[in-house]
Order: structure tokens, then sequence, then C-alpha cells
């Protein structure tokens, strides 16, 4: 960010239990970090309900969606949605949006033309949002809208992505970009020089918040953190199937019977054979291990570029929100000691 602190996110997936929901941002907003992100894996409890709840009980602490793709949902439907999570959270909302993937298959959906798709959108949310009526028409969200109630006024929209057009887009379009499950800081900082040129090619004059939003288990014990972890590298890794391009550039080799589960997305599958991931392909999409060596690794992705760090947790290492306490314990004031106090700010001290 322009003033040189850090914005502290947590992304947490859904949760049919409103016990979980309100554990999780209470935690959020009481170690103090800035951004509350709410899951919308599809067919799983509702993100939009989930974050209503949040925004009832919190105060502070802004509230985004993690991640609204333009194919479930017509993005004048996703411009009305977030603007009411506007007025419920005074003012708090922050809309991610990414080109999907996840669920899309069970509903029948094919993810086509994601870099006009996600343009598209941010053109028709924008718009309503400035309470403008929107025309168009053709095969790419043909609508002729406008919000029946007042919008509070414009909503931060971030893109999140790992592909390189995508991030050229961001660049040039988005109020921020989430650099999703890409761990390593030369990895960050290949994404942040494709975000700032496509900044540039857009004649942007304006700063684009850069969150590097990453998977985080912290142990005493580098393997056991590890292990936490396996699974969910699994699970992107068939999910992103047949895109290999991020998997190549962090150099790593992606086991025979591995990528076998992964040509069939099969989810659920990919999930269980979490024992198949190497530690290399752990350490180059997530943080894990002991707490100087994640503070090591987060001061390393803002030298990088990230003026954003997003941090998730997983059940399998613990309660999330008990995770999170400690990480804003233990984690956190070794990174003001690596980067020093006036460059990071702990959450909650600004």
């Amino acid at each position: 960010m322009a003033d040189g602190t850090i914005r502290w996110g947590v992304g947490v997936p859904q949760s049919h239990a409103l016990a979980d929901v309100a554990a999780a941002v209470d935690a959020a907003e009481a170690v103090g970090f800035d951004d509350f992100f709410y899951g919308n894996e599809k067919l799983h409890a509702d993100m939009w309900v989930g974050l209503t709840a949040a925004a009832l009980r919190t105060s502070r602490v802004n509230l985004g969606t993690f991640i609204v793709d333009p194919y479930v949902q017509h993005p004048a439907v996703t411009a009305a949605a977030i603007a009411t999570l506007d007025h419920y959270s005074g003012g708090r909302a922050l809309l991610v949006l990414g080109a999907g993937g996840s669920g899309l298959h069970e509903l029948g959906l094919e993810r086509r033309k994601p870099l006009e798709a996600i343009a598209a959108a941010v053109e028709i949310i924008r718009a309503l949002l400035r309470g403008e009526r929107v025309d168009r028409d053709g095969t790419l969200f043909p609508a002729h809208a406008q919000l029946h109630f007042p919008p509070r006024g414009e909503v931060p929209i971030w893109i999140a992505t790992r592909g390189q057009r995508m991030l050229e887009l961001a660049g040039g379009i988005a109020d921020g970009v989430m650099i999703g499950t890409i761990a390593r800081p030369e990895d960050i900082a290949a994404a942040v020089e494709t975000i700032r040129a496509g900044t540039v090619a857009r004649g942007r004059e304006s700063d684009v918040t850069v969150s590097a939003r990453v998977d985080v288990a912290v142990a005493d014990d580098a393997g056991a953190a590890r292990d936490v972890l396996r699974s969910f590298v699994a699970g992107v890794l068939s999910a992103s199937y047949p895109d290999r391009g991020f998997v190549e550039r962090a150099g790593v080799e992606i086991p025979v019977e591995l990528e076998e589960i992964c040509r069939s997305k099969d989810l659920r599958l990919a999930w269980q054979s979490g024992h198949l991931v190497p530690d290399d392909a752990v350490d180059a999409f997530t943080w894990a291990g002991t707490p100087d060596h994640v503070a090591g690794r987060v001061a390393a992705a803002v030298d990088a570029g990230a003026d954003n760090i997003t941090v998730v947790f997983h059940k399998n290492g613990g309660p999330p929100p008990e995770q999170l306490r400690a990480f804003a314990a233990e984690v956190v004031p070794r990174v003001n000691a690596l980067l020093g106090s006036p460059a990071l700010a702990s959450p909650g001290s600004r």
C-alpha cells in the first residue's frame, strides 16, 4: 500500500454451523485482522448468508467474498448482493471475483472465455454500484438493469487468480489482486511484475493492492505442518488440471499416480491422496513449518511486493480460530522483527 503498511486477511471455508462462522469472524476481529474472507464452494453452506451473519456481529473487519465467479449468477445479481452486504456491514464489503472452476461441473456449467467474462463482470458491477443503468446485449451477460435500492458507493473489487493473462488484466482493471496459492517469493515477485505491467498498459496511475493468499500450517515439527496441507495441495492440483504452468514455474514434479488422479477431476479422491504430494510441492504452494520459518516466508512475500497477506488454515491442523490466534501471537511479531515495525504494523495497531 502507499503508506508502506500491510493489510492482514484470513480466508475461511464455509460451515453450515453458525457457531463456526461466529468463532472464525470473532477471532479475526479480536486479533485485529483487516479482512475476513468467507468461502464460496458450490453447494456448501451459502456464502452470502455466512457473510451477513459475520456482518451483524462485527464492527470493524472488512468482509470479502471468497470467491465469486461470473457463471453461477449474473454479475448484476452479484452487484445487488454485494451492495446489500455493504449496507448491512456499514461499508465494509469487499468483492473478490474469480473465473471459477470449483463446482461448475456439478451444475452443468462451463468456464467459458474467462478473461472476457471477468472484464465484463467488473464493468457491469461497477456501473450498478455507481447507481447507473446497464444496457447490454449479446451472449455475454445481457442486461437491461439498474439496482432497485441505492448502493452506498463503489465497493472495492479484487480479482483472484494465478494465471498470467488474468494477472495482467487484473492489474489493468481491479482495485486489488489476490494471487492464489503461490508461496515462493520469486513466484510472487513474478506475479507482481505481471500485475504492474497490466497497470501500466492501461495507463492507470493508482497502485493496485496485491494480496498473497497462502494456506498456512504452523507447528514446532515442520513435517507435521506439511502433513496438514498435503491434501489441500492435491486438491489444488486436481482443480487446476490440465493447467500446469504454475507447477512448471515452481520447478515441481508431480508423481505419475497423483497426476492420473488429477486427470480424473475427482476432487474428493484428490483430497484423499495427500500422501502422494511431495515436500517440494507443499513448499511451493503453501507456508508450512515452525513460527520462525513461516515468518521468514511471509517477510519474503512482502519483500517480493505483496502488501496484503491473506492466510488460510485447515481443520486438520486444529480449530482455525485457534490457529489464527496463535499465528497473530507467534508469527506476526516475528515478521515485524524481520521487516521492522515501521514497515509492517501488527494487526489492529493502526
